[in-house]
C-alpha cells in the first residue's frame, strides 16, 4: 500500500554489514558460472542490491524456470556451496541496521496496511542477550559505532566469548564500558522493526539478504497473514516485469495510484455521516480498471474487513470536511471583526482541524485512506 524508498545513504551502506570473505565471494562466482540467470550478479554486492525487477527475474527462474531434476540440483547446490547466504545467519545485523537508521528511513507505518506504526516496541532481557551472543563481534563495533581505537575491546570480548555465553544484562555490563552498554540498550530494546520477506526466503534462499526484498511490516501482516505466501504464488509462466511491480520497494509499486478507498452504503448529502455508520462500507476499488494484481494483493492482507473495523474514521473525516470549509473559516473570522486576517491564518485552521500535511510528510496511520477521502469529498475552494 506505501511505497518504500530507501536512500542512497542507507543503501551504500547496507551491504557492508555482512563481512563477506574472500573465499564465499569465490563461492558465488564459482556458482553465478554454472547458471545462466545469475550470469549478471557479478558479485555478492550486487545479489545484496539487486533491483526488485533482478530480483524477481532470479526467483522465477529459481522456483519455476527449470525441469524439476535440474531444480533439484541446483538447490543442493545452494544448501552445499552458499549456505552462509542464509537470513537466519545475519537477523540480528539487518534489523539492528534498520533499527539505528530508523530516522534515515522515515518509515512508521507497516508498508502492507498502513493501520499500525511498527518501529516502536521493546524487546525482551532474553531476545536481547541471545542477540549479544549470536552477533559476530566485528559488528558491535561497525553497527553500533563503538570506538575501538586500539582493538582492545574487540580483543576483549572475543575472549569473554571463547569460554562462555552472556547470561545476564549485569555481564553485558561488565565486559562493555557504561558508553558502549547504554548503546546496546537504545539500538537492542528500546526500538525495532518487523521485517517481511516479500518473496519468501524458504523458497528463494539466494534472494533472503537482498535489501529490496526486505519490506518493514507490522506482526499482523508479517507473521499472522503473509506467512511465507505472495500474490503471484498460484500462477505459471509469470513475467518478471509483472512481479516486480507488487514489491513496495520498486519504482513501478502503483498500488497508491491503482486502488482507492471508497465509501458506500450512505446517503450522499446527509447531515451526518457517521449517525450511518450500521450501513457504511468501506472498501478499495480498482481505478480505471488498472492492475488486479493489487486487489489480489489486497485481499492477502484483508483489507476491506480490518478497515471495515475502523468504518467510523472515514466517517467522521467526511463530516468534519463537510463542515469545516475554509469558508467557515472565513466566515468566523469575519464575525469576530478580523477583517485583516491573513490566508495564511486560515490555512493554519484547516492544518489543525485535519492533520494533512502532518499525515503525507510523517507516514501517519491511514495516510491512504485519508487522502482517498479527502479527493473523493474535500470541497474545491479557492
Amino acid at each position: 500500500m506505501i511505497k518504500v524508498s530507501y536512500p542512497d545513504e542507507f543503501v551504500n551502506k547496507f551491504y557492508d554489514i555482512f563481512n563477506f570473505s574472500a573465499d564465499q565471494e569465490k563461492k558465488w562466482k564459482n556458482f553465478c558460472k554454472r547458471y545462466k540467470f545469475l550470469s549478471n550478479i557479478s558479485n555478492l554486492k550486487d545479489l545484496i542490491l539487486a533491483s526488485p525487477e533482478t530480483l524477481s527475474y532470479i526467483f522465477i527462474n529459481l522456483k519455476n524456470g527449470f525441469f524439476i531434476k535440474s531444480k533439484t540440483r541446483i538447490l543442493k547446490s545452494i544448501k552445499r556451496n552458499l549456505s552462509f547466504i542464509s537470513y537466519d545467519k545475519y537477523a540480528s545485523e539487518i534489523i539492528t541496521y534498520f533499527l539505528i537508521n530508523k530516522d534515515v528511513l522515515n518509515i512508521s507505518t507497516c508498508s502492507y496496511c498502513n493501520m499500525a506504526y511498527v518501529n516502536i516496541f521493546k524487546r525482551e532481557i532474553d531476545d536481547l542477550i541471545k542477540i549479544m551472543n549470536e552477533n559476530r563481534i566485528s559488528n558491535y563495533f561497525k553497527i553500533l559505532n563503538i570506538t575501538d581505537t586500539n582493538g582492545n575491546k574487540q580483543k576483549k570480548i572475543t575472549d569473554y566469548l571463547k569460554t562462555k555465553k552472556f547470561d545476564s544484562l549485569s555481564e553485558i555490563y561488565n565486559v562493555f564500558c557504561k558508553t558502549d552498554y547504554d548503546n546496546i540498550i537504545h539500538y537492542f530494546i528500546k526500538q525495532q522493526f518487523d521485517i517481511d520477506h516479500f518473496l519468501p526466503k524458504n523458497e528463494c534462499s539466494l534472494i533472503s539478504l537482498s535489501l529490496y526484498n526486505l519490506i518493514p511490516s507490522c506482526l499482523i501482516c508479517n507473521e499472522r497473514l503473509k506467512h511465507e505466501k505472495y500474490v503471484l504464488q498460484n500462477e505459471k509462466g509469470i513475467n518478471p516485469k509483472r512481479l516486480e511491480c507488487l514489491f513496495p520497494t520498486s519504482q513501478n509499486y502503483k498500488y497508491n495510484e491503482d486502488l482507492c478507498f471508497v465509501v458506500k452504503g450512505v446517503s450522499e448529502g446527509a447531515i451526518s455521516y457517521t449517525s450511518q455508520i450500521d450501513n457504511a462500507k468501506i472498501e478499495l476499488e480498482l481505478r480505471n480498471g488498472e492492475n488486479n494484481d493489487y486487489m489480489n494483493e489486497a485481499k492477502l492482507f484483508m483489507i476491506n474487513d480490518r478497515y471495515q473495523f475502523h468504518i467510523i474514521e472515514p466517517l467522521n473525516h467526511i463530516d468534519k470536511l463537510k463542515k469545516y470549509t475554509k469558508s467557515y473559516f472565513r466566515m468566523l473570522f469575519s464575525n469576530i471583526n478580523e477583517s485583516n486576517f491573513r490566508e495564511s491564518e486560515i490555512d493554519q485552521l484547516y492544518e489543525a482541524v485535519f492533520d494533512n500535511e502532518l499525515r503525507n510528510k510523517h507516514g501517519r496511520v491511514f495516510e491512504k485512506l485519508y487522502a482517498d477521502i479527502n479527493g473523493q469529498y474535500a470541497p474545491n475552494e479557492l
